[in-house]
């Protein structure tokens, strides 16, 4: 009788150790992002006013959204800028919110093309007449977007890159991008789309068989997202395709071939960047986008934004602007671990995040150093070229320091 317990006892566990835990993956990173889009009130990410109309207005317009007196107006629910009551105000909570029935017209949108229009008109099919729910609704989405996405990618990518996945993924996502991705913010398709399509392309490279054709597709889905959501996004994932086909060139006739489908890639990526005025205005000068959260902060009551280390530094021009920039770099760098506040400036973090965060990525690129080849060199050279000559033109261009109108 013992026997017969003991033996069925194992039976009953042997499936249970044959599942790895690793299968919880995606359900624990949907309930994590899932618990930043609550956490975070409607109206918390940079320029969620301008976003959130956007997205009601896609497509000419629909339901709390109708023409304006101009072309480049719409009569919008008020709602939408009486969210906005705690921008700027660190001790303000979000209780302020007014979810009245009133309306106003307001030039705030994405009526004149400043950025693509794909992000808008897919978060508008969630658009409905309660404003809070449809915008919990559009973060979920993303949510599920971005972890799909790492699922399908971790279930096709070789075995040899799926490390490449996990810690690219872990080290460079906390805090924002846990807070940009299931977020109303372009932003958050920007990162989800430029890592998918980076991921992809190296793996149709390395790939053979079926995987590598579904490989092929998702790199065209990630471009396409990136692409669609920002301007500058669209830059940056033809900018990840340059880094694969460093990291994969050689000269066979398989190569080649295999390279058509990063070439529609980038074709891709630049046909919706001409749908796009955010790159040009760059180029320009930031004062002169047109989206500026601290524009609209400063507006409302309160102090309104200051850059994120609390202080505001005399103006600076020609060659102490740049000299100045180039010394503060690391400081925008690691605004994407926490160095910088959330939201409109306003949300702060314990010392240890950005601690840990900058840690965690301290390890892997030494690890990754220790595996360094003269491919990987060029591309990692690449990318370090970019981050510093990129902030520094704009900002330059825009009169502007580290700390101001440019972000993390």
């Amino acid at each position: 009788m013992t026997f017969v317990r003991v033996h069925d006892k194992q039976s009953i566990n042997r499936p249970l150790r044959g599942i790895s835990l690793i299968y919880l993956a995606p359900v624990l990173a949907l309930i994590a992002l899932s618990a930043w889009a609550f956490a975070s009130p409607v109206g918390a990410s940079p320029d969620d006013d301008y976003h959130l109309v956007s997205t009601w207005c896609a497509d000419g317009g629909g339901v709390l959204c109708e023409p304006g007196a101009e072309g480049n107006t719409r009569v919008v629910a008020s709602s939408f800028r009486d969210m906005l009551c705690f921008a700027g105000l660190p001790n303000q909570s979000a209780e302020c919110q007014d979810w009245g029935n009133g309306s106003f017209e307001t030039a705030r949108g994405n009526f004149a093309g400043e950025y693509p229009p794909i992000f808008y008109s897919a978060m508008g099919v969630f658009a409905g007449a309660d404003i809070q729910s449809s915008a919990l609704v559009m973060r979920l989405a993303n949510a599920a977007l971005f972890v799909a996405l790492a699922t399908a990618l971790t279930c096709l990518l070789p075995a040899a890159r799926r490390n490449t996945l996990l810690w690219g993924w872990l080290v460079t996502l906390v805090p924002l991008g846990m807070f940009l991705i299931p977020s109303n913010n372009p932003s958050g398709w920007a990162i989800t789309g430029v890592g998918t399509a980076f991921l992809a392309l190296l793996g149709w490279f390395e790939s053979v068989g079926h995987p590598r054709w579904a490989l092929g597709a998702l790199y065209l889905v990630g471009v396409v997202i990136a692409a669609g959501a920002r301007g500058d996004a669209a830059v940056f994932v033809i900018g990840a395709t340059a880094t694969v086909l460093i990291l994969t060139a050689n000269r066979t006739r398989h190569w080649a071939f295999s390279a058509l489908i990063p070439a529609v890639g980038v074709i891709l990526a630049l046909a919706l960047l001409l749908q796009s005025g955010q790159v040009g205005a760059g180029l320009g000068g930031l004062a002169g986008a047109g989206v500026s959260g601290a524009e609209v902060a400063a507006t409302a009551p309160g102090p309104g934004l200051v850059p994120p280390d609390g202080s505001l530094q005399a103006p600076l021009s020609g060659f102490s602007l740049i000299a100045y920039n180039l010394l503060m770099l690391p400081f925008l760098w690691t605004g994407v671990w926490g160095t910088w506040e959330l939201g409109w400036f306003d949300t702060d973090f314990p010392a240890i995040v950005p601690g840990a965060a900058i840690a965690a990525f301290v390890v892997v690129a030494f690890a990754g150093a220790g595996r360094l080849d003269w491919r990987k060199a060029i591309a990692v050279s690449g990318v370090l070229i970019v981050l510093v000559a990129m902030p520094l033109y704009v900002l330059s261009v825009s009169g502007a320091q580290v700390g101001q109108a440019f972000q993390p």
